[in-house]
C-alpha cells in the first residue's frame, strides 16, 4: 500500500490503482520534512543507461532530468512529460561527455542562471566549469571548460557540493575527513572566486561515508545521505543556510536500507512533496 493525495484527502491505495510515483510525504504541511517520508517506490530505472549513477539534477522548469555517472563519465538526459515527476522520464540521449576533464565525477550543480554547469569529481578533487550557451541545457555546451577550484588540499574523496541561498558560500563534502568544507566566493555563484574558509561541519559521528547533502526549503535543516548507515541524518541550523552554525540536535530521519544499499544522491521535487534517492545497487531512482 502507498499513500496518494487525492481531492478527498490522503488515502491508502494499492500501487496498481495509481500512476506512479506515490508521494513520500503525507501532506503539503510536511513538505521538505524528510522525517515524514514513507512507502517508497521505484520512480525510474537507469540501469540501461548507467550502472554507476552518481548525481541527478533538474533543469529550471523540471522538464528535464540529468543523470551523472562514472560509467562512460558522462551526463545523460531524460525528458519528463510531467515536470519534476521522475516517474514520467524518458531517456533522450547523451547530453555531455566529461571524461576528458574528470574520470570519477560525483556531483553537479548549475550556477544561479544556468549559464554554467559545475562538475565535482575525486579523480582530480576539483570543480570543472562548463559554459552553457542555452541556460540549463547541458547538451548546448560546445567548449571552454576550465578547472575553477582545486579542493585537494582539503579533501581527496570529494562527494557533494552545494551553494548557500545567496551564492556567497560553497560547501564541499568528502569521505577523507568525513566533513563539509566551506568556501567563500567574492562573486556569487562564481566558483572561480572561491577561497577556503574552514571546516564547517564534521559528520563522522553520524556517517563515515557521506555522499550527498541538501537543504530544506528555508535552510534551517541540512540533510546528509550516507553509505555507511544507508540513511539520512538531519542537522538543524540556527542560522539558515550556514552549515557552520550547527551546534546539536542531529538525528536519523530516514533509513533507505530497505530500498538501496549504495545510495549516491538525493533531490526534492519543486514543492518538497517528494524526495528522490538515487542508488548504485538498484541503478534506479526511488521516490
Amino acid at each position: 500500500m502507498v499513500l496518494q493525495t487525492t481531492g478527498s484527502g490522503v488515502q491508502w491505495v494499492t500501487p496498481a490503482s495509481l500512476d506512479l510515483p506515490a508521494a513520500l510525504f503525507t501532506g503539503v504541511s510536511d513538505a521538505y520534512d524528510v522525517s515524514t517520508a514513507q512507502d517508497p517506490v521505484i520512480a525510474l530505472s537507469v540501469s540501461a543507461v548507467q550502472n554507476n549513477p552518481r548525481s541527478i539534477l533538474f533543469n529550471d522548469d523540471g522538464t528535464t532530468l540529468y543523470l551523472l555517472g562514472v560509467t562512460g563519465t558522462d551526463i545523460d538526459e531524460y525528458t519528463l512529460s510531467t515536470p519534476y515527476d521522475i516517474s514520467t522520464g524518458s531517456h533522450t540521449g547523451l547530453a555531455l561527455d566529461i571524461g576528458v576533464q574528470e574520470a570519477f565525477p560525483t556531483a553537479m550543480q548549475f550556477n544561479n542562471d544556468g549559464t554554467v554547469l559545475y562538475v565535482l569529481g575525486f579523480a582530480g578533487n576539483d570543480v570543472n566549469a562548463y559554459p552553457l550557451p542555452t541556460p540549463y541545457d547541458i547538451s548546448s555546451y560546445t567548449s571552454g571548460t576550465t578547472v575553477v577550484l582545486d579542493a585537494s588540499d582539503q579533501e581527496t574523496v570529494s562527494q557533494a557540493m552545494i551553494f548557500n541561498n545567496t551564492g556567497t558560500k560553497l560547501y564541499i563534502m568528502g569521505q577523507t575527513g568525513d566533513d563539509i568544507n566551506e568556501y567563500t566566493m567574492s562573486v556569487p555563484y562564481d566558483i572561480s572566486t572561491a577561497i577556503f574558509d574552514s571546516v564547517a561541519l564534521v559528520v563522522s559521528v553520524q556517517e563515515i561515508d557521506p555522499v550527498a547533502m541538501i537543504f530544506n526549503d528555508d535552510g534551517t535543516e541540512l540533510y546528509v545521505l550516507g553509505l555507511d548507515g544507508d540513511d539520512i541524518n538531519t542537522y538543524p541550523l540556527p542560522t539558515p543556510y550556514d552549515i557552520s552554525s550547527y551546534t546539536s540536535g542531529t538525528s536519523v530521519v530516514l533509513s533507505v536500507s530497505g530500498q538501496e544499499a549504495n545510495p549516491s544522491d538525493m533531490i526534492f521535487n519543486n514543492d518538497g512533496s517528494s524526495l528522490y534517492v538515487l542508488g548504485r545497487s538498484g541503478q534506479d531512482i526511488t521516490e
